[in-house]
């Protein structure tokens, strides 16, 4: 009994002077991490800012010098001269002497203009450094309609536009001014230099070019203009100029001349950023921004060393508890066998504990009662007193503590599984692009051939941990939507114009029904975009080549839903099948005999995605004929 209540009282000594002190180690180890998150994103939003102004002190810089240059221009004698010629139909070869001039005295100047254009008031070009450009009328563009207003030593810079001049259909801008005639101050027409757009992309990164899926940067810096197109290469974006539209917060803000820093909003990609903008004259808006897993991703080392010190720390403290619980139970253990050996009747022990604290009073004491019990030989008494601790010890309960073990769910498993193969998955498509790139040394065909179907294996593998990755936060209860206002159909073309390239190479013929209008509703465009892209992905793959695949959208107002069909003319689902299409690795035998390479998620992943959302998921399919998928979600505005 004795050793039971020592054993009890050790334990709970131990592990309340443990729990006290986890509880405080965590709670110093949360306001640690907490406040260097803190101090991170502060200076990470410093440094956006900062960038922002940067590269928009270089900006208007460049579009200032382009203004100065064709002012410049636009008071060179001989083209107000030659202009005022040709104008008044005194030609006489003056236009071919201007387009040489223009050509050998002005294009050389700045490497930046690939083409010099004169015009009348009217907009006909007369001179120009091409000649299939001579006679062509630019009254309607815009930029020619602003700069009807300007005077002389004026300049405008018009927006970014695709139009087809000097035989380039290239993103470019034109920088315009007019020209005068000298003594009366007339106008005579303008002169316009064409600056191609990648000048813009030069100036906020550095290259002409977006990044390649393998290279990284921190921060992504572009341009959108007053309509909200894309107007300077970014990210991994390759052909996005005047394509991609970007209605993220400050760009909206920016149409009311608010700027914004120090902010967390949607990006680009619509992916949670922290970002600056700043609004220019002319209606742009140019953006700084940093995705946040980027941005934190060295919070993860700080996290392991507060792990790791709150771990020393707790092996040190865990220690000196263990030497000082066991100085305080040995006293009264010591107690217990004296009490142990007094119960049995020898009242002549004695208690030898030296300690000058409470548990050595209680010795003193004990030794006391100990004599006067003997002195007085009062047997019935020490017959009672007997009874009643050994009454007090038997009717202690015992607590002991159980270790429950915590099985690892089969999601973690696959999570973190998944995020381990990640890194050496993209590390060899890397390095397998390096070697087909010849940075290794040149390859024989058959060396490259070998080369290419490990890369293709590893493209297998990063999509089979990609869905893998996508199944575990769907099942994990991990996942948190980000509901987003979308016009949807919009959305839909852009995930139909990155599948382009598989509906060209199988020949099939795909139709986009669109109603005449549809509502904006909030979705989360990550969820939704898995959904549509696994779907028609799926029509893409077992629809035999040359078949024919219809997109089809409609609103159910009643209801309050939009219904997205994909429907295909392909293998279609055994009947004995359809009940397991929705699955996880569900896969027809057909479906495995046309495409081997398949995981069998995309479906589920699809249903998962849907439902997160509050909507449905459901289809028709015959053998032979063709499969027709809908998928239906709540319009939330």
């Amino acid at each position: 009994m004795s050793k039971k209540f020592t054993s009890s009282l050790w334990f709970k000594l131990f592990f309340s002077f443990l729990a006290v002190f986890a509880v405080s180690v965590s709670i110093s180890s949360y306001l640690s991490y907490r406040t260097a998150k803190e101090n991170l994103t502060e200076r990470i939003k410093s440094d956006v800012r900062q960038i922002a102004e940067a590269k928009e002190g270089s900006l208007l810089d460049f579009i200032s010098q382009s203004g100065k240059r064709v002012v410049d221009f636009s008071s060179d004698g001989f083209i107000r001269d030659s202009a005022a010629k040709i104008v008044a139909g005194e030609n006489g070869g003056v236009a071919g002497d201007l387009n040489r001039h223009l050509n050998k005295n002005k294009m050389s100047l700045d490497p930046t203009i690939f083409g010099i254009n004169v015009t009348d008031l009217n907009g006909r070009i007369i001179a120009s450094t091409m000649e299939s450009e001579l006679g062509r009328d630019e009254s309607k563009d815009d930029y020619f309609v602003e700069a009807k207003q300007l005077a002389y030593g004026q300049s405008y810079a018009g927006d970014v536009m695709f139009s087809h001049h000097f035989n380039k259909d290239v993103p470019h801008f034109a920088v315009l001014a007019p020209l005068t005639e000298k003594e009366t101050g007339e106008k005579l027409g303008f002169i316009i230099n064409y600056i191609d757009g990648d000048e813009l992309t030069i100036i906020l990164n550095g290259s002409p070019r977006p990044l390649e899926r393998d290279e990284k940067t921190d921060t992504d810096i572009y341009l959108v203009n007053k309509d909200g197109l894309l107007i300077s290469k970014v990210g991994t974006l390759k052909n996005g100029v005047l394509k991609q539209i970007v209605d993220s917060e400050p760009v909206m803000k920016c149409k009311s001349g608010e700027e914004m820093s120090d902010v967390y909003y949607a990006g680009w990609r619509g992916m949670s950023v922290i970002g600056a903008s700043k609004c220019l004259a002319n209606g742009w808006t140019l953006l700084a921004e940093i995705d946040n897993d980027t941005a934190f991703a060295g919070l993860s080392n700080i996290g392991i060393q507060v792990l790791f010190s709150s771990l020393l720390l707790l092996v040190v403290v865990t220690s000196f508890v263990f030497f000082l619980i066991r100085g305080i139970v040995k006293p009264v253990n010591l107690l217990s066998e004296v009490t142990k050996r007094i119960a049995a009747g020898d009242l002549s022990q004695k208690v030898k504990v030296r300690t000058k604290d409470e548990i050595g009073e209680l010795a003193d004491s004990f030794q006391t009662m100990t004599q006067k019990l003997l002195e007085k030989e009062m047997l019935l008494r020490v017959h009672r007193y007997r009874d009643r601790v050994s009454h007090e010890l038997t009717s202690e309960v015992i607590s002991q503590l159980e270790l429950v073990g915590i099985e690892k769910t089969k999601g973690e498993f696959i999570s973190i599984a998944s995020h381990q193969l990640r890194t050496p998955l993209t590390s060899m498509k890397w390095l397998s692009d390096l070697i087909l790139g010849g940075y290794a040394g040149s390859l024989t065909e058959e060396q490259k051939e070998l080369i290419m179907g490990i890369r293709e294996s590893n493209e297998r593998l990063i999509a089979l941990v990609r869905d893998l990755l996508s199944t575990s936060r769907l099942e994990g209860g991990r996942l948190e939507l980000n509901l987003k206002e979308t016009e949807l159909l919009s959305f839909l073309q852009q995930i139909i114009d990155e599948l382009a390239p598989q509906i060209q190479k199988r020949r099939h013929e795909l139709i986009f029904e669109k109603p005449a209008a549809l509502p904006r509703i909030r979705v989360d465009q990550e969820l939704t975009k898995h959904t549509f892209l696994n779907l028609l992905t799926n029509a893409i793959r077992y629809t035999k080549p040359g078949g024919k695949i219809v997109v089809s959208v409609n609103e159910d107002a009643a209801k309050g839903r939009v219904t997205v069909a994909i429907k295909d003319n392909g293998i279609g689902i055994p009947e004995s099948f359809q009940k397991e299409i929705f699955e996880r690795f569900a896969r027809t035998q057909e479906a495995i005999q046309m495409e081997p390479d398949g995981t069998g998620l995309g479906v589920y992943i699809a249903k998962k995605a849907v439902e997160a959302q509050g909507g449905a998921i459901w289809f028709e399919s015959k053998t032979g004929v063709g499969t027709t998928f809908y998928f239906s979600l709540p319009i939330k505005l």
